[in-house]
């Protein structure tokens, strides 16, 4: 029996982000030893699953810009970035599937 080695080769398309093609090359390592591990699967940055999009993490966005929209008020303006940052980093995902099913709606809508 002949085993060869394939080295991985990403796709050249610029659209790939840097955690995307990391969490690609250590899931596809031909050697089970090299592979990321579960609790390293689950922890990767590219999952992101503690931003996931559901009701808890909207409240949650919410609850955070709005102590970014006091902070600003009250003229801290570093901490109050800082927390609409926090705050995006949460809703984003949220705004980015209502946005997928908005633009599948339209298309079926033309059809």
């Amino acid at each position: 029996m002949n085993l060869f080695i394939v080295s991985i080769q990403m796709p050249d398309q610029n659209n790939l982000t840097a955690n995307c093609k990391d969490f690609l090359y250590r899931l596809l390592q031909h050697d089970p030893k090299s592979r990321m591990n579960y609790e390293e699967f689950f922890k990767h940055p590219f999952l992101d699953l503690e931003h996931v999009p559901s009701e808890a993490n909207f409240k949650k966005a919410l609850k955070i810009l709005n102590e970014a929209e006091y902070l600003d008020k009250s003229g801290k303006k570093t901490d109050a970035i800082n927390k609409y940052c926090e705050g995006l980093r949460y809703l984003l995902p949220i705004l980015n599937g209502k946005l997928t099913l908005l633009l599948i709606v339209m298309a079926l809508d033309s059809v």
